[in-house]
C-alpha cells in the first residue's frame, strides 16, 4: 500500500477461497517512515457443501454473541450473532476438531471433534461463570460448602475446594493453578461434576500428584446432559490410580497441552465420554487390566477419540497404548514403543489390533 497518510491502521486480508494465519493486524502506527513486514500467510479452503452449527451460550441459555468458532486450522470459522448461533458453511465431509474463542472468555467444552459425513447441528458451547484462583498447594476440603467462596478451614483456595464450589454451584468454573507441585493426600478422589475448565501455567510448571490408591481425577457428571472437561497447561503424575477415570453419565473430556505420566492403574480410563488430546502426551503409565495409557468405551453417541499433534508413548498394560471400540482420530501424532500383555501394543479397535 502506497501514499497512506501518518495514523493508525487496522489491516485485513481477504481473498475468495483462503484463511489466513492473521486475519486482521491491528492496529498499525505510521508517522514518519514506512513499515514493512507485516505479513500475512494464506491457505487454500477445501470448498465443500456440508455445515456445522451451534449456540454459544450461558449456563441459563442466554446467548453469547461475537464469539469466533474455528478449526484448529483456522481454515473454517464463523461468529455468533445476536442469538449466540453459528453455522460453519461450505465443509467438505471429514474430521474437524472445533474451538470457541472470544477475548477475556472462557467456554467448555474447550474443544469438540466433529466427523462431518451430512449437515451436523447441537455442536454447542457454554460460557464459563465462575473463576477459582487456586492459592495453595495444600490439599484441604472446602469449609462452608455451597457459598460460593473457596476457602479451606485454614483459609486458603485448595484445588479440592474449588472443585467442590464448582460442583455445589452447578454453575460452569474455571480454575486456574499456580506454577507449583500440587499433592492429593485426601482419601476420596477429585472429583468433577460440573461443566469445568482445569488450568495450569505450563506442563513444567503446574504439576498434581496423587499419594493415594484410587483414581486422582474421577468425572461424575450427576444428569444425563453432557458436560465438557478440560484439563490445560499441567502435568499429571504418579497416580496409584488412574490419572483421569470418567463413568456414569456422558462427557466431553478434553486436554490441551497436558502430560500423564507415569500412573499405576493406565493414563485415562473413559466410559460413555468423547475424549481429545491436543498437543498432550501420555507417557509411561501402567496398568494390569486396562490400557496403559488410553481406554474408551462408547454408549448412546459418546465415545469418540482424537489424538491431534500428541504423543503416547513408553506405557504397558492389557493394551499398551489406546483401546477403543468407538470412532478413532489420529493426526499428526505419534504412537510408539507400548507394550500390550494380552492385546495390541499401539491401537486396539474393539477387538481389531491396529
Amino acid at each position: 500500500m502506497e501514499n497512506l497518510p501518518s495514523g493508525s491502521y487496522d489491516l485485513f486480508a481477504e481473498f475468495a477461497g483462503y484463511r489466513f494465519t492473521q486475519d486482521f493486524i491491528n492496529p498499525i502506527q505510521i508517522f514518519k517512515e514506512n513499515v514493512s513486514n507485516k505479513d500475512f500467510k494464506g491457505f487454500a479452503a477445501v470448498k465443500g457443501s456440508l455445515t456445522i452449527s451451534g449456540v454459544v451460550a450461558e449456563s441459563n441459555g442466554t446467548p453469547v454473541s461475537g464469539v469466533i468458532v474455528e478449526d484448529l486450522d483456522g481454515l473454517y470459522q464463523a461468529m455468533t450473532d445476536a442469538q449466540g448461533q453459528y453455522v460453519l458453511n461450505g465443509l467438505p465431509s471429514g474430521a474437524y476438531v472445533l474451538r470457541a474463542t472470544k477475548d477475556g472468555q472462557y467456554f467448555t467444552p474447550a474443544l469438540r471433534t466433529v466427523l462431518l459425513r451430512e449437515n451436523t447441528a447441537n455442536v454447542n458451547f457454554m460460557l464459563l461463570s465462575q473463576t477459582f484462583m487456586v492459592n495453595s498447594t495444600k490439599d484441604e476440603e472446602d469449609a462452608q460448602l455451597g457459598d460460593g467462596i473457596c476457602a479451606s478451614a485454614s483459609g486458603v483456595c485448595t484445588l479440592r475446594a474449588a472443585l467442590q464450589e464448582s460442583n455445589a454451584s452447578q454453575l460452569p468454573a474455571r480454575i486456574h493453578l499456580d506454577s507449583a507441585i500440587y499433592e492429593i493426600e485426601l482419601e476420596s478422589s477429585l472429583r468433577i461434576a460440573n461443566n469445568l475448565v482445569i488450568e495450569g501455567v505450563s506442563k513444567n510448571q503446574t504439576v498434581i500428584t496423587n499419594k493415594r490408591n484410587a483414581a486422582l481425577f474421577e468425572i461424575t457428571p450427576l444428569l444425563s446432559t453432557p458436560i465438557g472437561v478440560t484439563f490445560s497447561k499441567m502435568t499429571i503424575e504418579r497416580s496409584v490410580g488412574a490419572a483421569i477415570m470418567s463413568a456414569g453419565n456422558p462427557a466431553v473430556i478434553s486436554l490441551e497441552e497436558v502430560a500423564i505420566n507415569k500412573s499405576t492403574d493406565g493414563g485415562i480410563f473413559a466410559d460413555y465420554a468423547d475424549v481429545t488430546l491436543y498437543r498432550s502426551e501420555i507417557v509411561n503409565n501402567n496398568a494390569l487390566e486396562r490400557s496403559g495409557a488410553l481406554e474408551v468405551h462408547g454408549h448412546a453417541g459418546f465415545g469418540m477419540t482424537s489424538i491431534v499433534q500428541s504423543s503416547i508413548q513408553g506405557n504397558e498394560g492389557s493394551t499398551g497404548g489406546v483401546y477403543t471400540d468407538s470412532g478413532i482420530l489420529i493426526l499428526n501424532s505419534t504412537l510408539s514403543n507400548n507394550i500390550g500383555r494380552t492385546k495390541a501394543g499401539a491401537l486396539m479397535l474393539d477387538g481389531r489390533e491396529g
